[in-house]
């Protein structure tokens, strides 16, 4: 995971910049908490802003929607993980976004004013966003179930012609001359016994129901572990020796035989395979574009995210000192350092611990509305896979 964070101040915050408050605070960052990948300033566009109670609304809204892409973002890269396994240049690949990684693009987010036009209300931006976002989540879910059924259903198949013989298919094990065929009267079973149970077998398989045809158990094959046979019985009396072989612990092999069995497995096998590979061909395009439409659209929402809650924060005009970096310093670390320079910025309304936190017993009864995670400026950490 990589910690991306943006961060957002008054114009007043920047004191001591001589006329450059986002020079400053790019060396001030460098200097107390050290970044990883240089230092971008977020670039909020002047959106319409409407009144007071639908920037709250917009805010909460907002703020729900970047944990859902966060969460988007989680399982479509989980996705990608699932279709190229342990292949990481793959998977890199996959998840380039315009030719760079993750981070690398939102860290330099730019908004799409042609797709996303900022005369529009915030609310109908967040729709528009979210609808495709969205859309492109449960297209991506919907094709990997059946690419994954269809893995499993071609990984089953296959292990029917490499399994034992509990489990391997018959289909070019047993011919004609090894069972009874149109019989009214008679009915093979094809039994599966353990080696160490072999010589048991034979001296029991007669007596452990009425009606078994004396001496034809007929061995079809053997591996390792298993032998195969063949038994007659009167078909009046089959489930009886079904149940008494199972009671027996011998496996008991269904077989609907018939001349093409053979060659009807191989072509099931091969449609299996070539199912396979033309989804995994469409998972891999289809999974790298979700991937990329999914990070743009968070891209956006954290741009309008930052831009509502700055406006609630610091008023108007919308202009923020702003900073998008990857830190050297762990999360908490990094908002430790913030809060110890920038913690002023709350004011004296409430009082915080060392931490920043907001003190219970200086609220009173409105201690349980306040968010306690609150810091006194305007800071998101996206994780990005």
């Amino acid at each position: 995971m990589t910690s991306l964070v943006v961060l957002s101040l008054p114009p007043n915050a920047a004191v001591d910049s001589h006329g450059k408050p986002q020079e400053w605070l790019n060396d001030w960052l460098e200097t107390n908490i050290g970044v990883k990948h240089g230092i971008d300033s977020v670039s909020l566009p002047d959106f319409k802003i409407g009144t007071l109670d639908n920037l709250v609304h917009q805010s909460e809204e907002v703020a729900k929607l970047d944990q859902q892409l966060q969460g988007i973002v989680n399982k479509v890269h989980e996705i990608i993980m699932g279709i190229h396994g342990n292949k990481t240049d793959a998977v890199a690949r996959a998840e380039l976004v315009d030719g760079s990684t993750a981070w690398e693009y939102l860290q330099r987010f730019s908004w799409n004013s042609g797709k996303y036009r900022t005369e529009k209300p915030v609310s109908q931006l967040l729709e528009l966003i979210s609808t495709e976002a969205f859309s492109a989540d449960t297209d991506l879910r919907q094709r990997y179930a059946a690419y994954t059924a269809a893995k499993s259903n071609l990984a089953s198949l296959e292990r029917k012609q490499s399994g034992d013989l509990t489990v391997r298919s018959l289909d070019r094990l047993v011919t004609k001359r090894d069972i009874v065929l149109d019989s009214e009267y008679l009915q093979s079973v094809l039994v599966v016994v353990s080696a160490s149970q072999h010589n048991n077998f034979l001296n029991t398989y007669e007596t452990v129901s009425p009606m078994v045809v004396p001496k034809s158990a007929r061995q079809i094959v053997a591996d390792k572990d298993y032998v195969l046979y063949s038994v007659t019985v009167f078909r009046k009396y089959a489930d009886e020796f079904i149940a008494k072989a199972r009671e027996s612990k011998w496996v008991i092999r269904e077989l609907d035989f018939s001349e093409n069995m053979a060659a009807d497995a191989d072509a099931e096998v091969k449609n299996a395979s070539e199912q396979e590979r033309r989804l995994f061909g469409e998972m891999t395009r289809l999974a790298s574009a979700a991937y990329n439409d999914v990070i743009k659209a968070w891209g956006h929402v954290r741009t309008l995210r930052v831009f509502v809650e700055s406006v609630l924060r610091y008023g108007l005009p919308s202009v923020f000192i702003t900073a998008s970096f990857v830190p050297m310093k762990s999360v908490d670390k990094t908002e430790s350092i913030l809060i110890a320079k920038f913690g002023y910025l709350a004011g004296s309304a409430v009082a915080r611990d060392k931490q920043g936190r907001i003190k219970d017993e200086d609220l009173g009864e409105y201690g349980a509305l306040v968010e306690h995670d609150y810091k006194p400026f305007v800071i998101y950490v996206s994780e990005i896979p």
